[in-house]
């Protein structure tokens, strides 16, 4: 079992690194979907090969809120969410190479940015806003595929509810290397 999952991880990596794709967007997400799913298998199976780092705080987020009454007063007020937060990094043992970064807060709803990296580039993003409840239905989500980490390849937008949530108009682009540069940066010290 270990050799298939070395020979589709070389298989994956061998596509991805040397830009063999099929000429169809859809063969290209394919193999990035692959590439994920390899990577959060090694997590889930504690592969020694991959480290995690771990950071955890609290988060809080402001919201003005305005209301007109029926004589024509309005009225603003702030009202300030706090939640905990967490951030999880997957990289290699020499620390030079991310595979994925997680980040998760639970401001209002359960808030998840997850970002995967080959060869230190971006080639996959999403964001999505789960519900509280035991189950954890998505009610929104947000998935996006980069080539060379610059062109998007696909992205789509999911509304599974009515729930709205501003943070999901984010650059998951801009935001993914943002992370990665930081990361790269903290590891080399």
């Amino acid at each position: 079992m270990k050799i298939k999952t070395i020979l589709a991880f070389v298989f994956v990596g061998y596509m991805l690194t040397q830009h063999c794709f099929a000429q169809t967007d859809s063969a290209k997400v394919i193999a990035i979907r692959l590439y994920a799913a390899h990577i959060d298998s090694l997590i889930e199976n504690e592969d020694r090969n991959i480290r995690r780092s771990i950071e955890e705080g609290s988060v809080s987020k402001e919201t003005v809120l305005t209301e007109e009454s029926d004589k024509g007063i309005i009225r603003s007020r702030t009202v300030v969410d706090k939640g905990g937060m967490s951030i999880e990094t997957y990289f290699n043992v020499r620390s030079d190479t991310i595979y994925k970064a997680l980040y998760h807060d639970t401001i209002d709803k359960n808030y998840y940015e997850t970002y995967y990296y080959c060869n230190n580039k971006l080639v996959a993003a999403n964001v999505m806003v789960k519900d509280d409840a035991g189950n954890f239905p998505v009610l929104q989500g947000r998935e996006e595929y980069y080539a060379n980490s610059t062109v998007t390849i696909r992205s789509g937008t999911g509304f599974i509810s009515n729930y709205n949530n501003t943070r999901l108009s984010l650059s998951l682009h801009d935001r993914g290397n943002e992370y990665l540069k930081k990361e790269l940066a903290i590891k080399k010290h």
